[in-house]
């Protein structure tokens, strides 16, 4: 029987490479895979409105990656599973329904809604199965990572006592997640009553939001000050955003007096964090900052072979020395090569050797932007697309159109390539705050506005040569 949880995974890990997480995360990371017959494919999302919004505006996206994932078409049916797991037999046949989804399935799709991380008493830290396997031991320590692993693992060892705050910065997909997790793994195995926070970013702001409009920002402070272990994923997403600075600032200073340990992750080290107050920027100096760096080749094939062990995949060494070869940019990108390749054999029934690795993932290879995508590429694109000119995008020009175009020119030459904000500046003539601000800019609209977004994505998506849909 094929397994539906791992097509999925697959199908999420190609999106995110076109998309940006928050939009991932947003409409397709709760779905989940029921079935897959000849014809179609059954998706459960737990929210009707979701499902509504799948139905009406991303079938065609929904229906692209499963083709990228399963290497066929197929059509796509939503369903809701906010009332109870759906009824998928009206759909299927009871001969695809034996081949496509059990009885155990079902019973594990309501246990997956059991097992979601969630705070009881609004600051303790309940796991789900899920997380328990972001421990330590299961994180896989090269050259890159070392001393990020070796920090995370003091602080959880000895909370508050030596780093204090742990600030671990780094790209997409290289673990920093993992070992906040693993942080408060260890942690609540050796005091159970620990009060741990866990929180992206986002949700920081979001919950802070949700409080004035509640006039409830007592409790929200409560909530974040009273904990022993602060733990904020993505801290970046604060930037601009001045009120929720000012309450971060004083829950900071509150939990450092009082000896509580405090971890961040970020996509980039502190400095680089812009429009962020220097009074916090400062305070994250306080401990120790430490980057994660892409892993080196030989943790690469280590990774991959860790995780398709996990997976029951088994694979030629020269298959996985091919992969890590071409797949260089972050772990997550890893691991769905490798989901992708086992979905294949698992559809076609066939055993993996280095040419069928090679096949299942020759389009991951092709479209990777190390290979495709060129500094000349991103300007061409956008050049074409807003009607302005070279000699524009680099001049001191100040009317909106021009540099609402430089702007996101900017972002995309930092987000599609490994130039560094300084090389950025001397395309553009400009300096180093400058060109953060742009950035800046283009991700707190892309943050504020769903309908730009999809116009960054659907960019990226030119500029990577990557056919859309209509």
């Amino acid at each position: 029987m094929q397994n539906f949880t791992e097509i999925w995974e697959a199908v999420i890990s190609e999106m995110r490479k076109d998309y940006s997480d928050s939009f991932v995360n947003l409409w397709f990371s709760e779905a989940q895979l029921l079935a897959i017959t000849p014809t179609t494919s059954i998706i459960a999302i737990p929210s009707n409105f979701k499902r509504k919004m799948l139905e009406d505006k991303y079938i065609p996206t929904i229906k692209k990656y499963l083709k990228t994932v399963l290497d066929f078409d197929t059509d796509v049916v939503v369903l809701s599973s906010e009332n109870g797991p759906p009824d998928i037999s009206v759909y299927i046949d009871d001969t695809e329904m034996e081949a496509s989804y059990t009885e155990n399935e079902q019973e594990q799709l309501e246990k997956d809604d059991e097992t979601k991380f969630e705070f009881k008493d609004e600051n303790k830290f309940i796991q789900g199965d899920t997380r328990k396997r972001y421990t330590f031991e299961n994180f896989l320590v090269g050259s890159s990572n070392h001393f990020a692993y070796a920090a995370a693992l003091g602080v959880a060892r000895e909370p508050a006592t030596n780093y204090n705050p742990l600030f671990i910065y780094g790209s997409s997909g290289l673990g920093k997640t993992h070992l906040l997790y693993a942080i408060t793994n260890h942690i609540l195995n050796n005091d159970s009553e620990s009060k741990i926070m866990y929180v992206t970013g986002e949700d920081f702001t979001n919950q802070l939001i949700r409080s004035i409009s509640n006039h409830s920002t007592e409790a929200f402070r409560q909530k974040f000050r009273n904990c022993s272990v602060l733990l904020i994923d993505d801290i970046q997403f604060i930037a601009g955003k001045i009120q929720t600075q000012e309450e971060f600032f004083h829950t900071f200073n509150v939990l450092y007096e009082e000896g509580k340990q405090i971890i961040l992750t970020s996509d980039r080290h502190p400095e680089d964090i812009n429009p962020l107050e220097d009074r916090i920027k400062s305070r994250f100096e306080w401990g120790l900052i430490v980057d994660i760096q892409p892993p080196d080749i030989e943790l690469r094939i280590a990774i991959m072979k860790e995780k398709a062990s996990k997976m029951g995949l088994s694979m030629p060494d020269e298959a996985y020395l091919y992969l890590a070869e071409n797949i260089t940019n972050n772990v997550r990108q890893l691991e769905g090569a490798l989901k992708k390749i086992k979905a294949k054999s698992y559809l076609e029934g066939s055993s993996v050797t280095f040419e069928f690795a090679k096949s299942a993932i020759s389009d991951m290879i092709s479209g990777t932007p190390s290979t495709q995508v060129t500094l000349d590429r991103i300007i061409s694109v956008v050049t074409q697309k807003y009607g302005v000119s070279i000699n524009d995008l680099k001049s001191k020009k100040k009317s909106s159109f021009i540099v609402t175009a430089r702007h996101k020119c900017v972002y995309l030459i930092r987000k599609l390539t490994d130039m560094s904000l300084t090389q950025i500046g001397h395309i553009f003539g400009k300096d180093h705050t400058t060109i953060m601000n742009s950035i800046n800019n283009i991700e707190n609209e892309i943050h504020n506005n769903s309908g730009f977004e999809s116009e960054i994505n659907n960019l990226i998506l030119e500029i990577k040569g990557v056919s859309q849909d209509k």
